[in-house]
């Protein structure tokens, strides 16, 4: 089947300054620490002329490759929609002016809740006032600068603990000049606080469903849009809540900072690298076209996709 690729995620870097008890990479560490390079970035910018996006992030805090804000430059260059994610304890007001200087189009922050105990125990060695302090920094500098650019957006994992904040958390992230907030489903991991019960499926049901229908009205109140994130379809308790993307798989690719390819970033299968490789090779290889042909044929949710590639 032919594959139209319109947007790239690619990690700059798989280091990171936390090691937050939710994410694989604070629990499991990675094999080997690796900073794409500015000359690997273009290279594999050369090698997909029709892409639309990019989006820099993978398992690490992409502010800790030095070379992020000439990366941002050059994709800028060539007319793509360029955005990220951050932590933002990183965050300085040198890499503040970079990032706006080259024209970061948005800018997605994760915070997942506004108590500073849990927020603590969450993104272990991290600190809410310092997140706090470099988005109000960024505000700061935008208006400095008359730009509206990078538009601001939250990104919330929904669980046990986070769940009751959600209300804070909407009044917050309108107070900060962000424009969104990204409900995103705990990815169970088996340790941490990313185990059963910490999911937010251990609520009531009703209580969830309450929490949500509020949020969307405060939402609406605080002009903040209020959607799911990715792999929702699996927690039936985020159905009622706006879904914004398609799932990325069918028009994007995640290239890590080493140049392994995969179709995304949940599923760790190495189909190639676009570094040592041919795009061609990779894309026309048994295990992609493999995995296209299930994705045209079922539309599957993220959860049978995973079970599908595990058994490719």
């Amino acid at each position: 089947m032919e594959f139209a690729c319109r947007e790239l995620q690619i990690e700059p870097t798989n280091k990171c300054n936390l090691n937050c008890s939710i994410c694989s990479h604070g629990l499991f560490g990675v094999s080997q620490e690796k900073d794409l390079t500015l000359s690997e970035f273009r290279s594999i910018l050369d090698k997909f002329q029709d892409i639309e996006s990019v989006f820099l992030q993978g398992l690490g805090e992409p502010f800790l490759n030095l070379q992020l804000s000439e990366m941002i430059s050059f994709a800028s260059q060539r007319k793509l929609f360029v955005y990220t994610t951050t932590n933002a304890n990183a965050l300085d007001q040198k890499i503040i002016q970079n990032m706006i200087s080259s024209k970061l189009n948005e800018l997605r922050i994760s915070i997942d809740t506004f108590d500073d105990a849990l927020y603590e125990r969450i993104k272990i060695g991290g600190s809410l006032r310092n997140a706090i302090d470099a988005i109000k920094l960024i505000n700061q500098k935008k208006k400095e600068y008359g730009v509206s650019y990078p538009v601001l957006r939250l990104n919330m994992v929904l669980m046990k603990e986070t769940a009751p904040g959600i209300l804070k958390l909407i009044d917050m992230a309108a107070s900060l000049g962000m424009v969104e907030v990204s409900l995103i489903p705990l990815v169970l991991h088996g340790k941490g606080m990313a185990t059963e019960e910490h999911n937010v499926s251990v609520l009531v049901a009703n209580e969830i469903s309450g929490l949500i229908l509020q949020a969307e009205e405060l939402a609406k109140k605080r002009g903040i849009d209020l959607v799911s994130g990715i792999s929702t379809e699996r927690h039936p308790d985020a159905l009622a809540i706006k879904q914004f993307i398609i799932p990325k798989c069918y028009h994007s690719m995640y290239i890590q900072s080493n140049g392994d390819l995969s179709p995304c970033c949940n599923i760790p299968l190495r189909f190639g690298n676009i570094l040592k490789e041919e795009l061609e090779d990779i894309v026309c290889g048994k295990k992609m076209r493999r995995l296209r042909n299930f994705l045209q044929q079922t539309k599957p949710s993220c959860h049978d996709c995973v079970n599908f590639a595990y058994n490719l």
